[in-house]
């Protein structure tokens, strides 16, 4: 019941960010007419950092399910529709209600915010407008904008090195995953103790 309390308030307030934004008007940058053609060795890990991502994303709402006694597979429903970041709060919020009785949850609840931030860096590399122009070979500008205004929030120069690193967070956040899974006993069937994890 909770939960579908907070899903309903959560919808409610984008409903009302996006009803406000259509309200006002703003000049919004044109995207270009000719897609930018990205050096293979970019795009060939921006391939991977989409599929490790979903992956974590999906082991996010199994930890969720996990956390509230769900179905797994029937909960998987709702969290396909929820997108990391909602999920990552849910996660926040049902641990904050437990952690005050078992400091230990911490360990996991760090997790879940390391799983945040590398939630904000992907949404960069995915979201963002790439611009080869003038860049080294290897590199591309990522432009990032808001959504209240027009103007260019951010620019990033990426490299090649910089994205096998990102992979490499992704993969040492997996083997947290999975290590913590194990001691706390997530993810589980529903009505099991013991993570699927176990050894």
């Amino acid at each position: 019941m909770l939960l579908l309390k907070w899903i309903a308030a959560a919808l409610q307030f984008l409903w009302s960010r996006v009803y406000r934004l259509f309200q006002q008007p703003r000049k919004a940058p044109m995207p270009t007419t000719e897609f930018a053609v990205i050096d293979h060795e970019l795009t060939s890990r921006l391939g991977q950092i989409t599929i490790n991502w979903a992956c974590i994303e999906e082991w996010l709402g199994h930890l969720l399910a996990t956390l509230i006694d769900a179905d797994s597979g029937g909960f998987s429903i709702i969290t396909a529709q929820m997108g990391a970041s909602a999920i990552i709060d849910a996660i926040k919020t049902v641990i904050a209600l437990h952690e005050p009785k078992d400091p230990s949850l911490k360990e996991v609840r760090e997790m879940v915010e390391q799983a945040d931030e590398l939630r904000i860096e992907r949404n960069e590399f995915i979201h963002g407008i790439w611009d080869p122009t003038g860049c080294e070979p290897h590199t591309c500008l990522i432009n990032t904008f808001g959504w209240k205004r027009a103007e260019i929030i951010r620019g990033r120069l990426v490299t090649a090195p910089e994205l096998d690193e990102f992979l490499i967070d992704c993969q040492d956040w997996l083997e947290s995953y999975v290590e913590l899974g194990k001691r706390f006993g997530f993810p589980r069937n529903r009505g099991e103790t013991s993570s699927i994890f176990r050894d």
